[in-house]
């Protein structure tokens, strides 16, 4: 008997984590972008930007080193094409952080954010390249090389390999954090107790009555 008990608890642990994996990658692609669920369609790449890095959306979904950041692709920022190379307008500043493009050669336009003065610099290599935005600096425009691909493909360092959107979120979980909802922007724990109350009120009465129903129609 106590193998069986102790046989069936280790089963719960790769059950729950199968269970888990699942319905965070279903929820991922089946539900679409949550920014652009929120925000709208219409929204700018910079809000949508915005909202992936206050919620963790910027991170890769299990694990990985770099993730396509939104910054490409018509605009504000400057941006030109070097000799032969593809035009690539960044649609909001970058922050300070380490970045790589798919092109041989980049100028960067940086601009300093409490003076304002600005600065270029080049940076060159074997594709993709990569380059950092150092700190109090921020970079407004950037000239492109030619890329090895026709599509330009902007994407941000992440700390570590295994900062990622499920590893952070079951650390939270670790520690009892639900995270927050980007539906009603407040935490997850505060939305589930407000509606512990009437589901209870509905619930509890259904099931006394369907239990009291049942044992004297079994009697």
């Amino acid at each position: 008997m106590k193998r069986y008990v102790w046989r069936r608890i280790f089963e719960i642990v790769p059950t729950t984590a199968g269970v888990l994996v699942l319905t965070f990658l279903l929820f991922h692609v089946v539900g679409g972008s949550p920014a652009e669920t929120v925000l709208g369609k219409n929204a700018t790449a910079e809000a949508l930007a915005g909202f992936d890095a206050r919620f963790g959306y910027d991170k890769p979904l299990l694990f990985g080193r770099w993730t396509p950041i939104r910054a490409l692709g018509g605009g504000t920022g400057v941006s030109r094409a070097l000799e032969g190379g593809g035009a690539g307008p960044l649609s909001y500043a970058l922050p300070e952080g380490g970045y790589r493009i798919n092109a041989g050669q980049v100028v960067l336009h940086l601009q300093n954010i409490e003076t304002g003065e600005t600065d270029e610099r080049r940076v060159k290599g074997p594709p993709p390249v990569a380059f950092t935005v150092g700190g109090g600096w921020k970079a407004v425009g950037m000239d492109i090389g030619t890329p090895p691909t026709p599509a330009l493909k902007l994407e941000k360092r992440n700390a570590g390999f295994f900062d990622s959107q499920f590893v952070n979120y079951c650390d939270s979980l670790r520690k009892g954090d639900l995270g927050a909802s980007t539906e009603h922007m407040r935490p997850v724990a505060e939305v589930l107790r407000e509606g512990v109350l009437p589901s209870l009120t509905l619930t509890m009465p259904i099931l006394a009555g369907g239990t009291i129903i049942g044992v004297l129609l079994g009697l």
